[in-house]
């Protein structure tokens, strides 16, 4: 799943909004439990680019400048 969020916000010129960038891609993995069947694990990796108008973009535009990892834990509430 590929994600462009574009935020605006305050600037310092009167009129003018800020704006900053992001691109994201989210990686899911989900697993269930053995002991349990109304469970399952998951993972949620998610990857940071920068974008194409950032000046240290083109020292390496394909690969990731954070990485974030997020355990999740899904339990079935009924039936």
């Amino acid at each position: 799943e590929y994600i462009r969020q574009v935020t605006f916000g305050l600037s310092q010129e009167f009129g003018v909004a800020r704006q900053v960038v992001g691109n994201y891609a989210h990686f899911w993995t989900w697993r269930e439990q053995q002991e349990s069947s109304d469970s399952m694990t998951g993972n949620l990796l998610t990857a940071v680019y920068l974008d194409p108008q950032d000046p240290m973009f083109f020292e390496e535009p394909s690969k990731p400048v954070a990485v974030y990892s997020h355990d999740i834990v899904a339990k079935r509430v009924a039936l």
